[in-house]
């Protein structure tokens, strides 16, 4: 009796241990306000797909409302994504999108005259530019970093046109890490 309970005490303490790692671990899961905000936005971009009858103004408030909820520090921290764009600016440093769903990207501000404000071009003697240098469209990455504080979006959005924010966001992160995550085999 001593001995499965020896053995079953083992097992919930490396059970716990495990736990504990598995979040901050490249493959793990995602981050619980990156799932959030993929759930929040799931609805809101099925809807906006089709604008035609769509009350963008509308949808557009309910996703304002909801990114605030979401994103409390104007921070990401350690969100998956797919690479969506690598570029490289007229100035030199490098352009970065990342799709974290399907038509909901984070990323650099993608000219030089939006640049000005935010600061998000990816210098190339960084040690962020190396590590973008070695990344390829499609990839799976691990990302961090600063958003912008935006009194239309909560979150500063790239787009020129109303229905750009809402089918196809970009909204302006300056990157602070990024980690290529390992090919999945499934």
């Amino acid at each position: 009796m001593r001995k499965i309970l020896l053995v079953g005490g083992l097992v919930v303490v490396v059970a716990v241990i495990a736990g504990l790692f598995v979040g901050r671990h490249p493959g793990g899961p995602r981050p619980a306000d990156e799932t959030a905000f993929i759930n929040g936005m799931t609805p809101i971009m099925a809807q906006v797909q089709d604008p035609a009858g769509t009350d963008l103004a509308s949808w557009r408030q309910k996703r304002a409302t909801m990114i605030c909820q979401v994103i409390t520090n104007l921070q990401v921290t350690d969100w998956i994504g797919t690479v969506d764009r690598l570029d490289s600016s007229i100035a030199g440093g490098a352009i970065m999108s990342v799709a974290v769903m399907p038509d909901v990207d984070f990323g650099t501000a993608t000219n030089l005259v939006s640049n000005m404000s935010s600061d998000t071009f990816i210098e190339p003697a960084s040690a962020l530019f190396h590590t973008i240098s070695l990344l390829q469209v499609g990839q799976k990455i691990r990302f961090s970093g600063q958003l912008f504080a935006s009194p239309q979006d909560c979150i500063q959005e790239a787009s020129v046109t109303d229905s750009g924010s809402m089918q196809n966001p970009l909204f302006i992160t300056r990157f602070t890490s990024i980690t290529p995550l390992p090919h999945s085999d499934s």
